[in-house]
């Protein structure tokens, strides 16, 4: 036994639309995702892979697969620039803030030793 349901213009133009949409997507997709010269491939298994990813900044630099304009976390420690270890904000134990202008004699950075607002930090790594 057949069922008809009834469907009006607007909704077939939706659906239409959404359709035509997708179909621009996957376009797209195909673009950035298509052979060994693009940014970004896709690996055995769906594994994606990304070179020249940036992000806050309009072009990746020579030599770098990720470049950014702001912090980073991985592996659940965050590592940022600075000139001198925080005073506000909230850090874990293990974040690392790198100096921006290392010194002969001077140290390679700050490392939360204690979680906390700002946390406690030590310096760490003596540049010889």
């Amino acid at each position: 036994m057949s069922r008809f349901i009834n469907v009006n213009n607007q909704t077939i133009e939706a659906i239409r639309d959404g359709l035509n949409g997708l179909g621009d997507s996957l376009i797209t997709i195909n673009t950035l995702v298509g052979d060994s010269t693009s940014a970004i491939t896709l690996g055995e298994n769906g594994a994606i892979h990304v070179s020249g990813l940036a992000v806050g900044v309009s072009n990746v630099s020579e030599g770098v697969d990720v470049e950014t304009l702001g912090p980073v976390k991985f592996q659940g420690k965050k590592f940022e620039v600075g000139n001198s270890e925080p005073t506000i904000g909230f850090y874990n134990k293990g974040d690392i803030i790198w100096t921006d202008n290392p010194q002969s004699n001077g140290n390679v950075g700050w490392i939360c030793v204690r979680t906390g607002t700002p946390g406690e930090w030590r310096t760490f790594g003596n540049i010889g």
